[in-house]
């Protein structure tokens, strides 16, 4: 994937992390979690990370660019889809930290996490009716009153994209509501 981008393009300016998986499970079902599920959740959501940062990691030196991780809340407290998924998450924020400091002062890596999000991935998980009175809910409880859009995620990665002198922060994006807890 790196060397097809450099040949055509010739270089590399940011690195967004942001495949990651799930699956659903109650956090106190814990025979429901597999070697299967872990293996696959921190497959993607914290060795995808490494994997594409350390192959990207000697064209971001050129430019002096950035990598941001996309995290989440659910690395911050015990809650969300699955306890294999919010470990994931946390394990990419200090893996944020981590190469922060390794790949310093060419590449800044930072992270964002953002709350819930009016995504399709709820619908499909749990149902339309599931995902509309969960995102009633977080609005209901939000400081702002709302639900985080996929738009104010990219506003955070962006902003962590222009910001010279920021690197090994993880940003909240979630309206506020990790200011309640």
């Amino acid at each position: 994937m790196v060397t097809q981008i450099v040949e055509r393009f010739h270089r590399i300016d940011v690195l967004v992390n942001n495949a990651g998986i799930t699956r659903w499970i109650d956090f106190s079902d814990l025979d429901a979690v597999t070697d299967e599920v872990w293996q696959a959740i921190l497959g993607v959501n914290l060795f995808g990370a490494f994997y594409c940062s350390r192959a990207a990691a000697p064209a971001l030196r050129a430019t002096r660019g950035a990598i941001v991780n996309i995290a989440s809340t659910s690395g911050h407290r015990g809650t969300g889809s699955s306890l294999p998924y919010g470990v994931s998450k946390a394990a990419l924020v200090q893996l944020t930290r981590g190469m922060a400091v390794a790949l310093a002062p060419e590449i800044r890596v930072n992270s964002v996490s953002p709350g819930e999000v009016a995504t399709r991935w709820s619908i499909i998980a749990k149902g339309e009716e599931y995902a509309k009175a969960s995102q009633a809910d977080t609005a209901a409880r939000t400081p702002l009153r709302g639900c985080a859009a996929p738009e104010h995620v990219a506003q955070a990665v962006m902003g962590l994209v222009l910001s010279e002198f920021d690197t090994g922060q993880d940003i909240i994006v979630d309206g506020g509501l990790s200011a309640t807890y």
